[in-house]
């Protein structure tokens, strides 16, 4: 029996189940002896929820969740802190990207959603363990990794925590693509729609995230991170076929960016100076957004 393939009996869906507890709480234990294997376990964490979620039955993902979460609590019940910080998130939003997928929900959106989800998780995770254990995961690993000294540490944060879980939920979403061998079925279905919402959205947080950087850096740097995957993910079609012109736009832009980018740096704050190179995402962002209107629009009208 093919592993990666759809599950429509009881039996085959309960085998698969079995399969990915297993496997979840097998990597879960490794991660709690192995220092610093966490890291790169977590990684692959989220893809065994999300196959288990797309493959499996949409009545059986509830169970499963609940299943792997008391299996991975019990069996790392030693280590607690680690397992509710570091695995139940990946579990709860594994299974859910899955679920966004299988149920066509656009794929970049998908990828925001369960990012978005899991940072949100990770930091409800961080009260909890501080309310009942009395430790700071993130201090921990800071100092684990010796950057407990460094200034302005902690402002960034929440920024890695999010760009760690786009890294979890990009090859949980390479994988799910290259497994079905069809990239069309989980592709936007209203593009122009789900184009000018993104590069809507992304011209908006890269605004304010150098704007709310002079208040607080660690919401501008994490709005930056949001805004960068959005500006990538929805201004692909501006390289595609566009006027001329359009480029030239983009060019001059880009160009000027650079220069204001120079002009600031050294009178910005040095927490917010760095920001400045979203201004490259934003002349994308506002270059791809106004191909969007001008011509995709135009386009729909012809053809309807």
């Amino acid at each position: 029996m093919r592993l990666l393939k759809e599950r429509s009996t009881p039996t085959q869906n309960i085998a698969l189940m079995g399969i990915s507890v297993a496997a979840i709480t097998a990597l879960a234990i490794l991660a709690t002896f192995v220092p610093l294997s966490a890291f790169v376990i977590l990684l692959f964490l989220p893809l065994i929820s999300a196959l288990t979620a797309y493959y499996c039955q949409p009545k059986y993902i509830i169970p499963y969740v609940v299943g792997a979460i008391l299996v991975v609590v019990a069996s790392t019940c030693y280590d607690l802190s680690s397992s509710l910080f570091d695995v139940v998130p990946t579990i709860l939003t594994g299974a859910l990207f899955g679920f966004l997928l299988k149920r066509e929900f656009p794929s970049s959106w998908a990828v925001l959603m369960v990012s978005l989800l899991q940072l949100g998780i990770n930091y409800l995770m961080l009260l909890l363990i501080r309310g009942i254990y009395g430790v700071d995961v993130i201090e921990t690993a800071l100092t684990l990794l010796g950057l407990q000294e460094k200034a302005n540490i902690r402002e960034i944060v929440p920024a890695f925590l999010y760009v760690y879980a786009l890294i979890e939920a990009g090859i949980s979403f390479l994988v799910i693509i290259f497994s079905i061998h069809n990239i069309e079925k989980i592709e936007e279905r209203d593009s122009l729609v789900f184009s000018l919402v993104g590069e809507g959205t992304s011209l908006l947080f890269l605004v304010l995230a150098i704007i709310l950087s002079f208040f607080s850096p660690m919401v501008g740097y994490l709005l930056g991170v949001i805004g960068i995957y959005l500006c990538l993910t929805h201004s692909r079609d501006l390289f595609r076929k566009n006027p001329w012109w359009v480029f030239l736009i983009l060019g001059l832009l880009i160009m000027a960016s650079f220069y204001l980018s120079a002009f600031f740096f050294q009178s910005l704050p040095p927490m917010v100076s760095p920001l400045l190179f979203l201004t490259i995402f934003i002349s994308v962002s506002l270059s791809s957004l106004l191909s969007s209107l001008l011509f995709k629009t135009q386009e729909r009208k012809n053809k309807a």
